[in-house]
C-alpha cells in the first residue's frame, strides 16, 4: 500500500511517543484506502480489510464469520484525525450488508489518549489488552507438598 512516506515516518514517531515499549509501527498492508483531510489540510489515511471465515475454520473460535479491520494512519493530528477516519469508515460500511456475526475491528496501543477518546465516540471499546514485561518473573519459591 502506497502510503507517503512523511505520513508514515509521523505514524512511527506517534507509536515511539505514546510508548517507548512498543516495536516500530509495521508498513501498511494490502487493503481498500480510506483517505480524508483535517481542517488544516492535513492528509489521513486508513487501510481497510475484510476477513470472511466460514463453518468449521479455526479462527472463528475467537472472531467474527465477517471481520473488517482499519489500519489507521493519522500521524499528529489526535483525536480529530482519528474521527476523520472513522468517519470515513462508516461512511463507506454504511452501504454493505452485515449479518448478526460481524464485527469492526482496530488495534490500538491503549495508551494513546487522544485515539483512545475518538474510538470510545465512535462506539468502538477494548476488547483485549496486552501487556509488556520489563523484568523477569520472579522467582518461583520452594515447591509445596500436600500430604493426606
Amino acid at each position: 500500500m502506497d502510503i507517503a512516506e512523511p505520513l508514515l515516518a509521523a505514524h512511527r514517531a506517534r507509536f515511539a511517543a505514546v510508548d517507548a515499549l512498543l516495536p516500530p509501527a509495521a508498513p501498511p498492508a494490502d487493503g481498500e484506502r480510506l483517505d480524508a483531510a483535517t481542517a488544516g489540510g492535513t492528509q489521513v489515511t486508513g487501510v481497510l480489510q475484510r476477513q470472511r471465515l466460514g463453518p468449521g475454520d479455526v479462527p472463528m473460535l475467537w472472531s467474527a464469520a465477517d471481520t473488517w479491520q482499519l489500519f489507521p494512519y493519522f500521524g499528529a493530528t489526535g483525536t480529530e484525525g482519528v474521527d476523520l477516519l472513522l468517519r470515513a469508515l462508516k461512511a463507506r460500511l454504511a452501504g454493505e450488508v452485515t449479518g448478526e456475526d460481524s464485527a469492526c475491528v482496530v488495534v490500538w496501543p491503549s495508551r494513546d489518549a487522544e485515539a483512545i477518546r475518538a474510538f470510545l465516540d465512535h462506539g468502538l471499546v477494548p476488547l483485549s489488552a496486552v501487556g509488556v514485561r520489563t523484568a523477569p518473573p520472579p522467582a518461583a519459591g520452594p515447591a509445596v507438598t500436600i500430604r493426606r
